[in-house]
């Protein structure tokens, strides 16, 4: 039964951009142009949530390890946090000029990354998931970043952009240690460490 459908889920009002399933594989969460996110049984396909706050389409979307908090990016230039199980709006985390391409948690859930940008200057917000300070950006690519991510041990960032690259920050010495991968002809919308965090796809 490998590739076989499973659930069509239909209730978005525009185009479904980005998905995520929760730690315990019980939901799946999806973000779309519409401005919603929708929080689904992944059993039966019924929508248990919706969450409504983004003024404009939503392009990222993660749970947070423990999967008690949904973290939400879009083009409003907010990225905002929830809680999974009721569906509230916990907080709004403001600091980017553009559009949010990327969010993520770290491994311990204490950290939040953001990519964001525009085609000629891409930028990483790093975020304290418990007090929601800004905690640093880091402006090393030269077009939007689409994606972004922790390693599984949580020290170090990958980075994917509109300029065509891939980016390894080590997360503690952030301005001084780098690496830049090349080779895509076109921009790089996603990228991910393999479980082991030994390679990069």
């Amino acid at each position: 039964n490998r590739g076989k459908e499973l659930l069509t889920l239909s209730g978005h009002l525009d185009m479904v951009v980005t998905c995520a399933i929760s730690p315990d594989g019980r939901d799946i969460l999806s973000g779309s142009r519409d401005g919603n996110l929708i929080i689904w049984d992944s059993e039966t396909g019924r929508k248990l949530l919706i969450l409504r706050g983004h003024k404009s389409p939503v392009k990222a979307c993660a749970y947070s390890p423990n999967g008690k908090r949904i973290v939400s990016g879009s083009d409003d230039g907010k990225i905002l946090l929830w809680d999974s199980g009721t569906g509230k709006l916990l907080s709004a985390l403001k600091g980017h000029d553009h559009w949010i391409y990327s969010v993520a948690f770290s491994p311990e859930g204490n950290l939040i990354l953001s990519g964001a940008g525009h085609p000629e200057r891409g930028e990483i917000k790093f975020w304290n998931a418990i007090t929601l300070r800004e905690l640093g950006t880091i402006s090393r690519h030269s077009g939007a970043v689409s994606a972004c991510m922790y390693s599984p041990d949580g020290q170090q960032v990958l980075s994917g952009s509109w300029d065509r690259t891939i980016k390894l920050f080590d997360r503690i010495l952030l301005s001084s240690k780098m690496f830049t991968l090349t080779g895509h002809s076109c921009p790089v919308h996603s990228c991910s460490f393999s479980p082991d965090g030994e390679r990069i796809v």
